[in-house]
């Protein structure tokens, strides 16, 4: 019996899960070995496979045939990638789950060359993950037709780069596209608001964990769902989190960070101008008022001196933008 539990990023979700006895249907099941950060292409292919002889279709009858097409397809973009027809590959070193924009890219006509490429660099314990573009001698109008992976350390491929992959597989199977990505769950979370959370990453060997920074939970997005009628039940959105976090400058600021599932209780130490977060932790859980949220944050300030900021009055606005007050 496949363990869903097994591909959940988060350890604290995962105890949560364990604590309650929370079974996930076959679908979430399949959303969460999509989503796995742990495992390699070939092994979330392999659960797949099983989740698709373990699921009767009475409980599911369209999830066999979805995820048999699916696998279908990345294999297909795989032997792509791997075939005669790739001219130029494109290497990009991902720092972040999935984000690589920011880094430098290096250009290769030869295969064997990237993966040499990417070992030294896991050699020396420099990468995370490899996101490896492809440009095809084929093209489409204007448009470089290409085909994208995201190779492990040690170059086992972890995932497709669907949005970085075009060619025509893909055109045919439109509906394949964005099927994972569009899925939406109320999955039960242990964070609730004002707690302080933070997201989780791997170094993508599994051994070690890097922790992001904190966040103050204001809510979550199936919360927000679920506590306004025209959204409630209908998936609005993906499973994020709204939360407040501290900018480098010190400022205090609100944003919406996708990724609920990839979040876990942050247990260090808040120091500095980050100390606001457990003033505004406070607040949210109803332990203080305005008058001394306001107070706190601003001694935080002057003690810390990363604004350089002096007495002032904190004025309505003021309160709006920390959420305090809704506009």
């Amino acid at each position: 019996m496949i363990n869903a539990l097994d591909f959940i990023n988060s350890d604290d979700i995962r105890n949560y899960w364990k604590e309650i006895g929370y079974q996930p249907t076959p679908r979430q099941t399949a959303w969460l070995i999509w989503q796995s950060d742990r495992h390699s292409l070939n092994e979330k292919h392999q659960a797949f496979k099983q989740l698709i002889e373990e699921t009767g279709e009475e409980s599911d009858p369209d999830l066999p045939v979805f995820l048999s097409n699916y696998m279908s397809l990345e294999n297909e973009m795989v032997e792509l990638f791997y075939s005669d027809s790739v001219i130029l590959y494109c290497c990009r070193q991902c720092w972040e789950p999935m984000y690589y924009e920011n880094t430098d890219a290096c250009f290769y006509t030869s295969l064997r060359a990237v993966i040499d490429h990417i070992k030294e660099l896991s050699s020396h314990g420099d990468c995370l993950r490899s996101q490896v573009t492809g440009y095809l001698a084929d093209k489409s109008e204007d448009n470089a037709q290409t085909v994208s992976l995201f190779f492990n350390p040690d170059t086992t491929i972890h995932s497709i780069d669907w949005l970085k992959t075009r060619n025509t597989i893909i055109s045919g199977k439109s509906q394949i596209k964005w099927a994972f990505g569009k899925m939406w769950f109320n999955f039960p979370v242990p964070f609730r608001r004002g707690e302080v959370i933070c997201q989780k990453g791997y170094d993508w060997t599994g051994s070690h964990r890097m922790i992001g920074q904190p966040e103050v939970v204001k809510e979550t997005r199936y919360d927000y769902c679920n506590n306004h009628p025209e959204f409630a039940g209908k998936g609005y959105g993906d499973m994020s989190v709204y939360s407040y976090y501290v900018e480098e400058n010190g400022q205090l600021e609100l944003e919406s960070h996708s990724g609920l599932m990839n979040c876990e209780y942050y247990r260090q130490p808040l120091t500095g101008a980050q100390r606001q977060l457990a003033v505004m932790s406070s607040f949210l859980k109803g332990e203080i008022n305005e008058h001394l949220l306001i107070l706190a944050i601003q001694k935080i300030r002057e003690e810390d001196d990363s604004l350089n900021f002096g007495l002032y009055d904190y004025d309505e606005e003021i309160l709006i933008k920390f959420g305090i007050l809704e506009n």
